[in-house]
This record gives structure tokens, sequence and C-alpha cells, in this order.
């Protein structure tokens, strides 16, 4: 809930969390907590262009990438 309060805001985390309310993945796209909104038959396109990209990228910069994303996840705020 600390992460949902962070990505879609205050007000959406408690109405997701008070009502168990279920939404579609545009809507999870639209308040901020999934990164993409995919149509349907679409999905393996997106996948591997995604995958594309980032095995053209240094696996030691993402790692590197991704500890320091984790750190500032962690620091206090």
């Amino acid at each position: 809930t600390q992460r949902l309060t962070r990505r879609a805001g205050v007000g959406a985390a408690k109405r997701l969390v008070f009502t168990g309310e279920v939404i579609s993945g545009e809507e999870s796209y639209r308040i901020g907590i999934s990164d993409y909104f995919i149509q349907s038959g679409a999905l393996e396109e997106r996948l591997e262009q995604l995958c594309n990209t980032l095995a053209e990228k240094g696996p030691l910069a993402i790692a590197a990438s991704k500890r320091a994303i984790e750190m500032g996840e962690n620091a206090p705020k």
C-alpha cells in the first residue's frame, strides 16, 4: 500500500484498498500504477521490443542502475 500511494496518490490508493475494486489495465495505466497499457494482441510485439532494447544495454550498467534505483526506493523520505 505504501508503493501504491506513491505511484497513484492518496485518493486512488484509498479507493482501491478500502473498496477492493478491481480495475482495468487501462485504468491502472491512467492512475500510474502500470508503465504500459497494451492493446489486446500487441503484447508479444511490445515485449519483444522491450527485450531487444534491454539486450542492447550493458549488463553491468543495468545492474548498477538497478541497485541505485533500489537504494533510492529504500532511502528515508
